[in-house]
């Protein structure tokens, strides 16, 4: 968990506008947000729709500024969103891990992304710049 933390935190850092990478971990920007309540419920939205789509249902745990998903399928990998603000603006930006030799979580963590973005109906959307 330390390793993501430090990894997300140094994408939120760096403003990485597109995916990084770097043995088995991506980071990407999921964009401007209204508020850190809203980017949390987004991401939780985000995790149980992306686990669905293998007929599964998501492990989460949340933080105050983070929520992270577990064994996320079909990789087993770990992601985390973030949600800060910084210089008044709220951001969302995830982190994901991919273990061992198996393929980079990059396209898992795109496919997240894209629910996070655009919701399935039912989704709602507030919270979205």
């Amino acid at each position: 968990m330390t390793g993501l933390l430090r990894s997300a935190t140094l994408a939120a850092a760096l403003g990485l506008a597109g995916p990084a990478a770097a043995d088995h971990f991506t980071s990407i920007d999921l964009g401007g947000v209204n508020d850190q309540e809203s980017c949390i419920a987004r991401a939780q939205a985000a995790f149980d729709a992306y686990a669905a789509t293998y007929g599964q249902a998501a492990s989460t745990s949340r933080g105050t500024w983070t929520i992270s998903g577990w064994d996320l399928p079909p990789l087993s990998a770990d992601v985390t969103v973030l949600c800060v603000e910084v210089g008044g603006v709220w951001n969302a930006f995830a982190t994901g891990h991919a273990p061992g030799e198996g393929p980079p979580a990059d396209q898992m963590v795109e496919q997240i992304r894209d629910f996070f973005v655009s919701p399935p109906t039912g989704g709602g959307g507030s919270g979205f710049k």
